[in-house]
């Protein structure tokens, strides 16, 4: 990879990296109630092949009744916040549905 300006990066860098692509992390981003299709991952499921896989019915209901929710990332142009709280709207917290 030298020869192609690759060097090597720490490993955080991953996490900014999946950022960019739009990944989400599964420690930090996702609960066990989030679905691909609300997390933005629909793409890693077949759902227009015949392959059968643990949650497909679930998955085609919702695709086809549309979502109620979704996450998504945002970016600010100030300071980065750093609490355990989510962002504010209003004077409140914006509560992760």
């Amino acid at each position: 990879g030298a020869k192609h300006g690759i060097i090597n990066s720490g490993y955080r860098a991953i996490d900014s990296l999946s950022i960019e692509k739009g990944y989400r992390h599964w420690h930090a981003d996702l609960r066990p109630d989030d679905t691909p299709l609300e997390s933005g991952l629909g793409f890693t499921c077949k759902l227009k092949s015949l392959i059968p896989f643990q949650g497909r019915d679930r998955l085609e209901k919702q695709k086809e009744e549309g979502l109620r929710r979704r996450i998504v990332c945002f970016t600010i142009d100030e300071k980065v916040p750093f609490s355990v709280r989510g962002p504010f709207r209003r004077h409140s917290v914006v509560p992760r549905a």
